[in-house]
C-alpha cells in the first residue's frame, strides 16, 4: 500500500488544519491505487494541563454516528478535502460541556485532485468506531458548533477494561508527554487528573 503524509499544522490561535503538498494526491494515477495518506500535528502540548487549557471542551463520550460533511478546495482547486461529521453523546462532561449533550466533531476523511478518486486520510483522529467511548480534547471552530480534536494526543478510547488508551496505530505510536501521563490507566484515575488540570 502506498503512503503519503499531509502536514497538518495545528495553529495556536485557530487549530485550523494546513494541508501540505506532500501527498498521494501528487502521484500518478496508476501509483494512487489503494494510496493513503496521514496526518500530522505540528504542534504539541508540553503537559495534559496545557492540553486542558488549550481545549474549549474536554469529555468523555459514546460515538454515536457520522454525517458527511462539508469539501473545500485549494485556492487553484485543484485539489479537494472531504470532511466527516462525527456525532458523539457526552457521558462524563469535564469540561466546556453537558452530560447527555451531542458535540460534533470533525475530520478530513478523504483527499484527492479534482476529477480523480479520493483517497483515505488516515490519522489519530480516526476514524471511530461506533459503539465506543472515547476521552475527547476538542477545539471548537469560530462561530459554529463544530470541534476537532486539539492534536495528535487528544483522542483516547476508553476499553471494556475501563483503561484509557490511544485509538488506532497513528494515535498509539505517538509518546507526547500527555499521552504518556494517561494512556494504560484507568478511567476513574484519568478523570481525576484531568479534573486537576482544569482546577
Amino acid at each position: 500500500m502506498m503512503h503519503a503524509s499531509i502536514a497538518v499544522a495545528v495553529l495556536m490561535a485557530t487549530h485550523a488544519p494546513v494541508t501540505g503538498p506532500d501527498s498521494a494526491a501528487a502521484l500518478p494515477a496508476s501509483e494512487r491505487r489503494g494510496a493513503h495518506a496521514s496526518v500530522t500535528w505540528v504542534y504539541q502540548p508540553g503537559s495534559l494541563r496545557e492540553m486542558v487549557r488549550l481545549a474549549d471542551t474536554v469529555v468523555v463520550a459514546r460515538f454515536v454516528g457520522t454525517d458527511s460533511g462539508p469539501t473545500t478546495f485549494t485556492s487553484s482547486e485543484d485539489v479537494f478535502t472531504t470532511r466527516e461529521l462525527n456525532r458523539f453523546e457526552v457521558e462524563h462532561p469535564l469540561k466546556g460541556a453537558e452530560r447527555s449533550q451531542v458535540v460534533t466533531v470533525s475530520r478530513i476523511s478523504s483527499y484527492g485532485l479534482v476529477g480523480g478518486e479520493p483517497f483515505s486520510v488516515l490519522g489519530p483522529d480516526g476514524p471511530y468506531e461506533l459503539g465506543y467511548d472515547y476521552l475527547l480534547f476538542l477545539k471548537r471552530a469560530p462561530g459554529l458548533d463544530v470541534y476537532s480534536i486539539v492534536n495528535d494526543e487528544a483522542r483516547y478510547s476508553i476499553g471494556e477494561d475501563e483503561r484509557v488508551r490511544p485509538h488506532g496505530e497513528r494515535a498509539a505510536a505517538t509518546n507526547g508527554r500527555v499521552s504518556r501521563a494517561v494512556r494504560g490507566r484507568r478511567l476513574p484515575d484519568v478523570l481525576r487528573l484531568v479534573q486537576a488540570a482544569i482546577d
